[in-house]
């Protein structure tokens, strides 16, 4: 069975909060792509763009 999770990182455990944070994809308890979300480069659309495509294709 495949396992498919997102969850939110911070890239200090000091410096939590603003726009500097992160994602991690996870596919089968490996982490497959980390994408930032540093202001423009909005790393969560990505993602949710990620398991759109991953649900299409399943």
């Amino acid at each position: 069975m495949n396992e498919f999770i997102i969850y939110n990182v911070y890239p200090k455990e000091d410096d939590i909060g603003g726009d500097e944070w992160g994602i991690y994809l996870v596919l089968n308890g490996e982490i497959i792509v980390k994408y930032g979300d540093y202001y423009h480069d909005k790393g969560s659309e990505k993602a949710l763009g990620f398991i759109d495509g991953y649900t299409y294709i399943k």
